[in-house]
């Protein structure tokens, strides 16, 4: 339908002094198809800048921030890419279900990421482990139990069903994936990379400081006393 709407309005374009204008009961979803794309990306970016922020309210940690971020886009390029492999097009009815289930995507990385940068153990594989043992099962649990209460929708199957029941499969997935092993070994490489930047640069600077030292030099003044300049250097 909407690629016969366009083709009209085309045709309408051509003769303006006819004053033809195109109408059908569905120009409504006409308009929304072509702007649907548009909209999902609007949607997305959204998503992430919305994320970002409450990541530096109560995450504030850069590695943490950085990790969750690319985790949910890599998700939600994932859906879209395997949607479309699984014959899934895009029309009103995905693109309502791909909106409500982008949210999913977000709060495995979210309570990932949280614990991990609540952790007080020294290094990112205590860390890891503890975040692992306080809320692996559970996100697991969460992921499977979505899944499985979606299932009752084979026994009468539409196609708004089976497009909700994709999307949600594919977003439980991906985000498990992402969630229990992606996101992980991000947080461990990127912990790590940044421990030897502070490192690295803690060296550099103790290297460029100079060694305490005082100069004198004498300067002509007034009844002929030569006060001195003095200037001191100082080192750690």
């Amino acid at each position: 339908m909407y690629p016969l709407v366009l083709e009209w309005r085309k045709i309408a374009a051509r003769y303006p002094e006819f004053e033809v204008f195109s109408y059908t009961e569905r120009n409504n979803f006409a308009d929304q198809t072509n702007d649907m794309v548009e909209n999902i990306w609007q949607t997305v970016l959204s998503e992430v800048i919305c994320m970002g922020i409450s990541f530096i309210v109560f995450v504030p940690d850069m590695v943490s921030i950085f990790a969750a971020v690319f985790s949910l886009l890599s998700v939600n390029m994932g859906v879209f890419g395997f949607l479309s492999l699984w014959g899934v097009g895009m029309d009103p009815v995905s693109t309502a279900s791909l909106l409500m289930s982008i949210g999913f995507s977000v709060d495995i990385g979210a309570h990932i990421s949280y614990h991990y940068y609540q952790s007080e153990k020294a290094t990112p594989y205590e860390k890891l482990e503890q975040v692992f043992l306080h809320i692996g099962w559970p996100t697991m649990q969460g992921g499977l139990s979505t899944m499985i209460a979606m299932l009752p929708i084979l026994l009468c199957p539409s196609y708004l069903g089976m497009v909700f029941l994709k999307t949600v499969i594919l977003v439980s997935t991906f985000g498990l994936l992402h969630g229990l092993v992606v996101l992980p070994v991000f947080l461990s490489l990127f912990s790590d990379v940044a421990s030897k930047c502070r490192r690295d640069k803690i060296k550099d600077t103790s290297r460029t400081v100079s060694t305490e030292s005082v100069k004198i030099s004498p300067s002509p003044s007034i009844n002929g006393i030569l006060p001195h300049k003095i200037s001191i250097g100082y080192s750690t």
